[in-house]
Parts: C-alpha cells; sequence; structure tokens
C-alpha cells in the first residue's frame, strides 16, 4: 500500500461487519466508500426469479463499491454484504481522487486494482460461458485460486475462505444439486479434497483437465 494512502486511512472510521450483515444496497448512492481492511466481502444481484446471483468476492486492500469509487457509476450497481467477518474503512472519494491527482505511486496502485478488478470480470464471464456444468465450476475455482488461493504444497492450493455448495452453485448459475454432483465428481478424481471445512485444489490436475494452463496464472 502507498505511503500516501496508509497515512490517510490512519484518521478513518472503521466499521466492523459480521457475515451476512449488509453494506450497501443496490441503487443506493454512497456518501462514502469503503477500503477493505480485512475479510472477504459478497457482491451479488436478484434475478427476476429471485435467486442469488454471486457477482465478485471482493478480499483485503479492495474497495467498495468499484465503479463509485472509480466515479463510472454514482449508484451502487449491486448488493454488498460482508462474507467473512470484516473489517472496513469509510473513505471520501474526493480524497482518493485528489490522492490520484497528486501521488504517481497511488495513481499506479489504483490502476493496478482497476485492472485487476476487470481481469476478475473476464474471468468470471469465462467461467459462466462454458457450455459443460463441470467447466463451469472448474473456472470458478481457477479464479478464486487466482485471486486468493495459497500454496501449500506437492503442488496444492487452498482457498482460505469457507465456500459451500450454494456458494459455488451462486458463481456460476447452476442449481446446488448440480453443484454438488459436479464437486463430488472432481473430489473422486483427486481434483479437490478439503482441510479445515477450506477447499483444497491439485492445481495442475484441474488446469489440465480443463486446459486452463494458458488462461490463469498463479
Amino acid at each position: 500500500m502507498p505511503p500516501d494512502f496508509a497515512k490517510y486511512l490512519i484518521g478513518c472510521r472503521r466499521k466492523s461487519y459480521s457475515p451476512g450483515e449488509p453494506i450497501f444496497y443496490q441503487g443506493e448512492v454512497p456518501p462514502l466508500g469503503m477500503f477493505v481492511k480485512s475479510g472477504v466481502i459478497k457482491a451479488y444481484d436478484i434475478g427476476n426469479n429471485g435467486d442469488e446471483k454471486t457477482v465478485a468476492l471482493i478480499g483485503r486492500n479492495e474497495f467498495i463499491p468499484p465503479a463509485w469509487f472509480f466515479g463510472k457509476s454514482s449508484a451502487s450497481l449491486y448488493y454488498y454484504q460482508a462474507f467473512t467477518e470484516s473489517v472496513l474503512i469509510l473513505v471520501q472519494r474526493e480524497a482518493v481522487k485528489r490522492l490520484i491527482d497528486t501521488s504517481n505511486e497511488f495513481a499506479k496502485y489504483m490502476f493496478d486494482k482497476y485492472i485487476g478488478l476487470f481481469m476478475g470480470a473476464v474471468q468470471h464471464v469465462n467461467a459462466l460461458e462454458q457450455s459443460k456444468s463441470s467447466a463451469k465450476i472448474a473456472f470458478i475455482l481457477q479464479h478464486l485460486l487466482t485471486k486468493f488461493g495459497k500454496p501449500i504444497g506437492n503442488g496444492n492450493h487452498l482457498i482460505p475462505i469457507r465456500l459451500t455448495h450454494q456458494d459455488i452453485a451462486s458463481m456460476t448459475g447452476l442449481t446446488r444439486e448440480t453443484t454438488s454432483v459436479e464437486l463430488s465428481r472432481l473430489k473422486k478424481r483427486g481434483i479437490i479434497s478439503y482441510k479445515d471445512q477450506h477447499y483444497v485444489i491439485a492445481t495442475e490436475k484441474l488446469q489440465a483437465l480443463f486446459g486452463l494452463e494458458d488462461f490463469y496464472k498463479l
């Protein structure tokens, strides 16, 4: 984190959120934005049939709502709620804009965040465009590995977030039942396992099976 921004954050108010607690509603015009100090935030939409569709999981050192921060929308485009225990720092958009204008280091920091946001959206779209349900899940798992994965040896990576079958179904647009069947198949093939209720992925096996080597780099 650039020193200019770290110094600015010292005087900002912090708020703690419990899992499932709402942060922003879709269409809400935020008076202040949020910087994720710790935890994971879920951005989601609700379809015409009432089903919840997860758009993104947002982690440490990211901003919400991102479109509002980057001046692309005056309102929140999605619902945001805490996915895990989270601490957020309230940030003024005008102050962030001033830092962008006056600090090359911070401007690069924000540019990198914007590129990361764009790449995450592309990866999610890649997952949704897959015709087979198994491929949708594989692409989502690889996306989560790219963003959150931690190497734990023997070519395995841990996703340090507790995810239910319904959570993954919401990310892929599949039913929970279909998701459960496909995850069970991946487990039988030795591609996924579990450690302390977290997914462990045999990364090379996953990439080789679904041809992901050229799409994602850990």
